[in-house]
C-alpha cells in the first residue's frame, strides 16, 4: 500500500497536487489546510477539496474546524483522508478548543485543532489511518504547553488502537520537541528514521522538519521518502507498507 502526507496550502498549487496524486497512484492521501468551498473556486486559484476529489476519483473524508464567509458562501478549513479502499468508520476528536464559527483573523487566531480517525478492512484486520494538523506556537517549533497536552492526546488515543496505525500529520513541530517525544515514544516515526533535515519545499519559509508519517510495529514500511515535486508550502512524503 501507498499513503502520501501533504499540508495543501488551502489549495494553491491544486492543478499541480491532482497531477501529483493520479500520477503516483497512492491508497491513502492525508492533507492538512484544506479548503472546502462546495460549488467551487469559481475561477479563483485556490482548489477547494471537492474539486480535488472529483479529479482524482478517491473516497472523501473530512474534518474542518472553521469556517468563514467567501464569495457569498460558506468555506471551510479542515482536514482531510482521501481513500482508494471503501471507509469502514471514521471519527473526529477535538483535541484544541472546538470548532470556530465566522472566523475573523483579527479576534482569533484559528488554533482549533483536530484528530480524524478513518478505519479500513486490510485483509480482515483494522488498518487506521490518522491525521493531524498540530496547534502552531508563533515563532517556535519547540512546542508549549499547549503542544503538550494535545500531543498527549493523540499519543494516549493511539496507544488504544487494536490494529495497524498510520498517524501522518504537519505537527508544527521539531522531531525531537518535547511534545512530539510522547508520539514518538508510542509509535516510529519515518522522519526521523530515514533521517529528513526539511520537510518544506522553496515556498516555505521555515527550513526544518515538522511534517510526519508515524507507524505502529504491526506495519511494515517498504519505503519513504520526501518528493521534490513542487506542491505547496511544504513537501509531500510518501510511504509504501505492508
Amino acid at each position: 500500500m501507498k499513503i502520501i502526507q501533504l499540508n495543501m496550502w488551502n489549495g494553491r498549487l491544486g492543478k499541480q497536487v491532482i497531477e501529483f496524486i493520479n500520477a503516483e497512484k497512492p491508497d491513502f492521501v492525508c492533507l492538512q489546510e484544506v479548503l472546502s468551498l462546495p460549488g467551487g473556486a469559481a475561477g479563483w486559484f485556490l482548489t477547494p477539496i471537492e474539486d480535488l476529489q472529483a479529479a482524482v476519483g478517491m473516497e472523501l473524508t473530512y474534518a474542518p474546524f472553521l469556517d468563514f464567509h467567501f464569495m457569498n458562501r460558506t468555506a471551510e478549513i479542515g482536514i482531510a483522508v482521501l481513500s482508494a479502499l471503501p471507509v469502514a468508520s471514521q471519527s473526529i476528536t477535538f483535541t484544541g478548543r472546538q470548532f470556530i464559527k465566522d472566523f475573523d483573523s483579527l479576534e482569533s487566531d484559528g488554533n482549533a485543532r483536530n484528530l480524524l480517525h478513518t478505519t479500513f478492512d486490510s485483509n480482515g484486520e483494522a488498518l487506521h489511518v490518522l491525521t493531524h494538523h498540530g496547534h502552531y506556537t508563533p515563532g517556535s517549533k519547540d512546542g508549549d504547553e499547549e503542544t503538550m497536552r494535545q500531543c498527549g492526546i493523540i499519543a494516549d488515543y493511539v496507544a488504544k488502537l487494536d490494529g495497524k496505525v498510520v498517524l501522518t500529520g504537519d505537527f508544527n513541530l521539531e522531531p525531537h520537541s518535547p511534545s512530539l517525544e510522547k508520539i514518538n515514544a508510542a509509535l516510529h516515526n519515518a522522519t526521523i528514521d530515514y533521517g529528513l533535515k526539511t520537510t518544506y519545499s522553496k515556498f516555505g519559509r521555515l527550513g526544518m522538519t515538522c511534517d510526519y508519517i508515524f507507524t505502529n510495529d504491526a506495519v511494515k514500511v517498504l519505503n519513504f521518502a520526501m518528493s521534490d515535486e513542487l506542491l505547496s508550502d511544504h513537501a509531500a512524503l510518501v510511504m509504501e507498507f505492508e
